[in-house]
């Protein structure tokens, strides 16, 4: 009798123990399927006690070569800043590509890693990460060295936004610092177009001089708009050994341009002139008739700047040959000019603009 209690008894504690002793007593691996009352107590109380977040997926599937694109959506920042100050600021970006972007926290070892980066000088170092010998760690905590931010989301499919947190300290000189800043893949490349932007961020009520304020929009350079001297007009600088075009406002350079100026048999001239005539499209008078976008004229016998020329019936093989001879003298005496650069080019001039060519 004694022994049929003792059974009766380790029998009564058996059934009353948790599912989740049950569960865990069960070999690695093992495929048992539990009673349906035990699994229902094992996810009553897993659901209490699991706290751990779930692994990020590093597995997805590309339809055509992965292509790292980027769009700029917005960005949330303090409108009061001081000198000095610690502040934090958020950028908003959606990935346009066709593969997914990946922070270096996202356990995705293989996987290519996106950072926000500065921009205009690419990868300079940005005047809004610290050099103190003893940083805020706040600071260390958003940027990988001067110059490249790092994602807050582990892992932004196509067509989701990330996010870029910039906990900065403000620099200790006063001004209007234009900031720009880019997504890049490491190790696979920069995004342009839509991704790249920029930020006007005033440090200390700094305020712009009012008779240059207008200049402003030209510059496509991270500084402090504060600084630069833009107290004289706008002109334009060819230099013909370098095949370069310098933009400036008075003394200070704000772009410059690679060009393909006239080849030794049909030369650019040199010398100091204006733009004289300007024109969206010109046609060559004589043949083959080369069309040329974004004409500006600056000497008379059809010397002029504009964008890469065409021929309207060759499929556009005459404006891929023009194309890879900018950086070399290979044009007719024109000045020709990448399409993106000869649109600012275009809107920066006026008839009168004084340029010169020289060697």
């Amino acid at each position: 009798m004694k022994k049929q209690n003792f059974i009766l008894k380790i029998l009564i504690v058996t059934m009353l123990l948790p599912a989740t002793v049950v569960a865990q007593s069960l070999p690695a691996g093992n495929q048992q399927t539990l009673p349906q009352t035990q699994t229902q107590s094992l996810s009553q109380q897993t659901a209490f006690t699991q706290t751990a977040a779930a692994p990020t997926p590093c597995t997805f599937a590309t339809v055509g070569k992965p292509n790292f694109q980027g769009k700029f959506l917005a960005i949330k920042k303090p409108s009061n800043i001081q000198p000095g100050q610690i502040f934090t600021m958020q950028v908003f970006m959606e990935n346009t590509g066709n593969v997914p972007w990946f922070s270096e926290n996202s356990g995705c070892n293989s996987m290519t890693v996106v950072h926000l980066g500065t921009e205009n000088d690419r990868d300079r170092a940005s005047p809004f990460y610290t050099t103190a010998a003893n940083p805020d760690p706040s600071i260390m905590n958003t940027w990988l060295g001067a110059s490249h931010i790092k994602m807050d989301n582990k892992r932004v499919s196509p067509l989701q936004t990330a996010s870029f947190t910039i906990t900065a300290q403000a620099p200790a000189d006063p001004g209007i610092y234009r900031e720009f800043y880019a997504p890049v893949a490491e190790g696979v490349g920069w995004m342009d177009g839509d991704a790249l932007f920029s930020q006007d961020i005033n440090v200390g009520n700094a305020s712009l001089d009012p008779s240059t304020a207008e200049y402003m929009t030209y510059i496509e350079k991270s500084a402090n708009l504060s600084t630069l001297k833009l107290d004289g007009g706008k002109n334009i600088i060819v230099s013909l050994s370098q095949q370069r075009m310098y933009v400036k406002i008075g003394d200070t350079i704000i772009r410059t341009f690679p060009v393909s100026t006239g080849a030794p048999m049909h030369p650019t001239p040199v010398g100091s002139y204006n733009i004289i005539l300007k024109q969206t499209v010109r046609v060559a008078v004589s043949t083959p008739h080369y069309i040329m976008p974004l004409f500006q004229e600056f000497k008379n016998g059809g010397y002029g700047i504009h964008a890469l020329p065409s021929l309207g019936n060759d499929h556009g093989i005459f404006w891929r040959e023009a194309l890879n001879h900018i950086g070399s003298p290979k044009s007719h005496g024109c000045i020709r000019l990448l399409p993106d650069d000869a649109v600012f080019v275009w809107n920066f001039t006026d008839v009168g603009t004084p340029m010169s060519v020289r060697w």
